[in-house]
């Protein structure tokens, strides 16, 4: 594993606790209840999909791609959103520092922060 593939699977998690903590701060009634809603990252060979797993439905809140560190809104279960050029439509990098941390900043457990201004 290289050392942008560990930088991303570590923000990843990162963005799935954020994404938890943001929901407990709005909602401290979901604190310690497994039944609500968590996010978790799950892992494929290209993509990382952050999933909101709530009582007995999951739900894929963004996709990650591994090599590049792109966050992307997704299209379905199985695959990210693309721009009409087949090109991923992402705004924010895991791998820039200040697109992180602006991501960090901006996300919410709705998903509204994933698609372009």
């Amino acid at each position: 594993m290289t050392k942008q593939e560990s930088t991303v699977l570590y923000r990843a998690e990162v963005l799935a606790d954020t994404l938890t903590k943001k929901l407990h701060e709005r909602w401290s009634h979901t604190i310690g209840k497994e039944r609500f809603r968590i996010w978790k990252p799950r892992y494929t060979s290209r993509f990382i999909k952050i999933v909101l797993e709530a009582e007995h439905q999951r739900s894929v809140h963004c996709f990650i791609e591994i090599a590049t560190g792109k966050i992307v809104k997704p299209a379905g279960w199985k695959a990210p959103a693309k721009y009409a050029n087949g090109e991923l439509a992402s705004k924010y990098n895991l791998l820039e520092t200040e697109s992180f941390e602006k991501a960090l900043e901006k996300c919410d457990e709705h998903g509204g922060w994933l698609y372009a201004q």
